[in-house]
Order: structure tokens, then C-alpha cells, then sequence
């Protein structure tokens, strides 16, 4: 999901990294607690990329949607 890895690219500019042996959930944590603001964004858009990568689940239209929005919130937060 290319959504995902944009998010990790957006958060790594931010100063919130994800390193090889983070899973995404700890990932997801890891972002809270240093950006609350992105909570939101980043868990719905890591449960929609675990569901298809690890789960083999074909993500809606309207999945996306909602994930492509919540990806552009993201992009207008400022600083963690």
C-alpha cells in the first residue's frame, strides 16, 4: 500500500522514524505518544496496510478514500 509507505516518509521528515524491526502497530504507538495529533491518520491508514499486507484483504474503494483523506490531514499538521 503505497499510502502507507508515504506516511512512513511523512513521519521520518517529522522526526518520528521507523526502524527495520519496528512492527507497524508498535509504530503506530511509537507515533501516538510523540504525535497525538497524527493518531487518527496513522492508526486507520496502518490497519487498512496490515489488513491487506498480512491479511490478504482487498481494501474497498471507500477504504481508500477515507485513508487518502486522513493522509492529507496529515500533510496539513504542523510540527509533533
Amino acid at each position: 500500500m503505497d499510502l502507507y509507505k508515504q506516511m512512513i516518509k511523512r513521519l521520518a521528515d517529522k522526526g518520528i522514524s521507523k526502524t527495520a524491526t519496528t512492527t507497524p502497530l508498535e509504530f503506530v504507538h511509537i507515533a501516538r505518544i510523540r504525535w497525538s495529533e497524527a493518531n487518527l491518520a496513522v492508526a486507520f491508514i496502518t490497519e487498512l496496510y496490515c489488513r491487506a499486507r498480512f491479511g490478504g484483504i482487498h481494501l474497498t474503494e471507500e477504504e481508500l478514500g477515507v485513508a487518502e483523506d486522513r493522509f492529507r490531514h496529515l500533510m496539513m499538521l504542523g510540527k509533533p
